[in-house]
């Protein structure tokens, strides 16, 4: 009788199914699930409220948190965003309000908070004063000449009863973002240095995870990464690595009519890389 109900005792606590620990509150709702690989946390973990709504999703490798980790409000609502590389926070981290409505990001080096960035639901303001990811500042762009009047310029009746020319439309204030140019962005410091920065997390090492994630780049007149979106992704922290080696590298602007304008442009990038 004992013994059974040590047995009953156990279970009613948690259980292993599928090389996962499944733990429960007294309430009978689920606390955690986490993988295992012998007596070693490694895979994907799972961590609820005691109301039963997601508080935390993240991943071990060899028994040490890696990779992207969701953290979640009581409500069941995202509150962060962030990864982790050796057990530390490294680039940028999310927030949301409790609404899960993006807030602002904050950047972390090996856990040391770096600086706030910009809200990435609105537009930078030109300039951009954004670090790239070279560490380097980007200087502010000189303000347009003003226009000189010249003394000689000619008077309507020099124009012999001629329409007016009409003034051309600029490229200098267009908002839109284009496809094709005569010149595409590039990275100031050159795509091989570019594709050498790129991380090949911990957690997909270990799985053997290869493959491409291709994203789209919006990259405006200043050389800055407004926005990425994820065209195809991989897992175990690739998709992440991937945009934040984008986000954070400043480029050469694209070019159209001799103009610097938007531009938004795929970009794909290989796990393992080269």
């Amino acid at each position: 009788m004992i013994l059974f109900a040590l047995i009953l005792f156990a279970n009613s606590f948690a259980y292993c199914m599928n090389d996962s620990i499944v733990n429960y509150y007294s309430n009978g709702k689920i606390e955690s699930v986490i993988r295992f690989n012998g007596e070693i946390r490694d895979g994907e973990a799972l961590f609820f409220y005691p109301n039963g709504n997601i508080k935390r999703e993240l991943t071990y490798v060899n028994g040490i948190i890696s990779g992207t980790v969701k953290e979640y409000s009581e409500s069941g609502m995202l509150k962060e965003l962030y990864v982790i590389v050796d057990g530390k926070r490294d680039g940028p981290t999310s927030y949301f309000d409790e609404n899960g409505v993006y807030l602002e990001d904050r950047f972390f080096v090996k856990g040391k908070l770096q600086r706030v960035l910009e809200e990435r639901s609105q537009p930078p303001l030109p300039p951009s004063e954004k670090k790239d990811i070279t560490g380097t500042e980007t200087p502010k762009s000189p303000p347009p000449p003003k226009p000189v009047k010249d003394k000689k310029q000619k008077t309507e009746s020099d124009n012999f009863g001629l329409p007016k020319e009409q003034p051309r439309s600029s490229l200098d204030d267009d908002p839109a973002f284009y496809f094709d140019v005569e010149i595409m962005p590039e990275p100031t410091i050159g795509w091989i240095a570019f594709f050498d920065k790129l991380v090949y997390p911990e957690g997909a090492q270990k799985r053997g995870i290869s493959g491409t994630v291709k994203l789209r780049a919006f990259v405006n007149r200043y050389g800055d990464v407004e926005k990425t979106e994820v065209i195809s992704g991989l897992p175990y922290g690739c998709t992440e690595a991937a945009e934040i080696l984008v986000y954070y590298t400043k480029f050469k602007p694209g070019i159209l009519r001799g103009k610097k304008v938007n531009v938004q442009m795929e970009i794909s990038l290989n796990f393992p890389p080269d």
